[in-house]
């Protein structure tokens, strides 16, 4: 493979490369199913939020909406950003037992929420511990799958895998309604706990892949566990925070869309539940259909995420003008499918912007990234409801934040588009993140 250097004079290519070789021809899409369960449960819990929100306004009705907007921010904010920590622990202690206990974790700290009797410890139990569990899970079950995959088919097997992501905050939501409805929020929470633990299961499942063979180069590099000059890069910072701001959009739409369309339409807050469920249906459906989409040569994964932040943007902006539910379905459900290269495009644009060597620990501070952008954009859009009273502002928020992270993702789109003519896929990869190389 000829050495690649990117237009901010950062080299991948000039370190030890070896090739990936699948341990078992079909172990593969076993770590696929995996992946697609584990995302299924904590994924679709950690989305249907919003459902709990409600709940918690007329629970505690003497904390603010921002008060309360905390508790699920501090879930998704936590569980992204600890998620380099995850990422850090996997490489030195294994994929396997991070997963399992971090699954234990977040099924303990679920049950323990179910018998607080305030906001704070709710942030601190349903929050932060539960989020760190999450974050354990996350990492590493969006990036497993890569390593088993060639070109071709990795985008589908990513797609395929965090579809559970889509399908869990499909399902997800109406199981917690439904389990609310007939044994209470806290009795919700205990039965969730226990479902959680199934994730210990699948990172049971987990095998790590082996070495082939040295393609150039065969000295045995020296390096950290963790290899921070990829941070060199323009593109590759923008990037970062070109997430950062998405996310800001992203996490007004999970906590507040439900009770915006409840507002605005007048349906039952059962109904309004749906809008959640649809969101997570269609981005099930797009992260299979954009993972396949990206497997064609002809298909620039840049321009495909631009263009879906685009869209998204546009589907805040309409919304809150929107007094028919029907319709607000419709706009959702757009919504739903374009977010969908969020989760399962990522991968792919760190892997041609850094190399498989720099994977996880790039992967992991956009994971970060997003989640300071989670926890704190959702206190910000229920900061501007109290002070408007009215949740189209927070939508137009989330709506102007989608449009700013077009703006930073625009160094990255052009780089990406310019070098993609002669762009190989980096299953020749680099080594750099601490791991032994065989020769055979």
């Amino acid at each position: 493979m000829d050495e690649e250097e990117s237009s901010d004079g950062i080299s991948f290519s000039q370190r030890p490369r070896t090739c990936f070789s699948k341990p078992d021809p079909h172990w593969g899409w076993v770590v696929v199913y995996s992946s697609f369960v584990a995302n299924f449960i904590f994924a679709g819990f950690a989305n249907s939020c919003g459902i709990y929100y409600i709940e918690w306004l007329d629970h505690f009705d003497g904390n603010s909406r921002s008060e309360i907007s905390w508790i699920g921010s501090l879930l998704l904010g936590m569980t992204c950003m600890t998620s380099p920590v995850g990422a850090i622990l996997s490489e030195r202690y294994g994929d396997r037992p991070i997963v399992m206990v971090g699954s234990a974790l977040a099924a303990l700290s679920l049950m323990a929420s179910a018998y607080v009797t305030n906001v704070y410890l709710l942030m601190v139990t349903y929050g932060v511990i539960t989020g760190f569990g999450f974050s354990m899970i996350c990492m590493i079950m969006a990036t497993v799958p890569m390593y088993f995959f060639d070109e071709k088919h990795v985008g589908l097997a990513i797609g395929l895998a965090l579809s559970g992501n889509g399908c869990g905050s499909f399902v997800m939501p109406l199981i917690i309604e439904m389990l609310i409805e007939a044994y209470g929020w806290r009795g919700s929470l205990l039965i969730c706990s226990g479902i959680v633990l199934n994730c210990c299961v699948c990172g049971a499942l987990l095998r790590k892949p082996e070495r082939g063979i040295v393609c150039k180069d065969n000295a045995k590099p020296k390096k950290p566990l963790v290899d921070v000059t990829v941070l060199k890069s323009v593109s590759v910072v923008l990037f970062l925070l070109s997430q950062l701001i998405f996310s800001f959009g992203l996490s007004t739409v999970y906590v507040h869309a439900a009770a915006l369309v409840e507002k605005m339409t007048g349906v039952t807050r059962t109904k309004s539940a749906g809008i959640i469920s649809t969101v997570g249906v269609m981005n099930f459906v797009g992260r299979i259909t954009h993972g396949a989409i990206a497997g064609f040569k002809s298909v620039n994964i840049f321009t495909q995420y631009g263009v879906c932040c685009l869209i998204n943007a546009a589907s805040l902006f309409l919304l809150p003008n929107i007094p028919f539910y029907p319709v607000s379905v419709v706009i959702t459900a757009a919504f739903g499918f374009c977010i969908a290269p969020y989760g399962s495009l990522m991968q792919l644009i760190v892997q041609k912007m850094a190399g498989m060597d720099n994977l996880k620990i790039v992967y992991g501070l956009f994971v970060f990234m997003s989640g300071v952008g989670w926890m704190a954009g959702a206190p910000i859009a229920g900061l501007l409801y109290d002070a408007t009273g009215d949740y189209g502002t927070s939508m137009y928020f989330g709506g102007s934040a989608m449009i700013g992270c077009v703006a930073f993702f625009l160094k990255t789109w052009i780089d990406g588009t310019c070098r993609k003519a002669g762009t190989t896929h980096a299953h020749h990869i680099d080594i750099s993140v601490g791991d032994e190389v065989s020769n055979s």
